[in-house]
């Protein structure tokens, strides 16, 4: 994935929609992704300082977390490139206990 995104950020800006399921049994998943993405993020970091074909910017990678179930929900106000954000985002997502899963709405709203 890391690889996959600093491709992208080569040729322009780039934003991350972690689109979350909100069933109960992806709680332990969404935990892990919370406690993984940042590593991503800092060897992202890591190489866009020492890359000289990725821009040096805070904004050349935003993210935005959405969660589904059977609604949609925005955890970001607007995209961030603040970890803390991100993380306290993730943290917000709440279990939908209908278990109704609206994935395909969701990707239509995230895109």
């Amino acid at each position: 994935m890391t690889q996959e995104l600093v491709r992208m950020m080569r040729e322009s800006k780039v934003l991350v929609v972690w689109l979350f399921d909100e069933s109960e049994s992806m709680k332990d998943d969404q935990k892990e992704v919370r406690e993984r993405f940042e590593k991503v993020y800092e060897e992202l970091g890591l190489l866009q300082r020492n890359d000289a074909k990725l821009k040096i910017s805070d904004e050349v990678l935003l993210t935005s977390i959405m969660s589904f179930g059977k609604g949609i929900t925005e955890h970001t106000a607007k995209p961030t490139s603040n970890t803390d954000e991100i993380k306290k985002a993730i943290d917000k997502i709440q279990i939908d206990e209908s278990g109704i899963e609206n994935t395909c709405a969701a990707i239509m709203s995230a895109v």
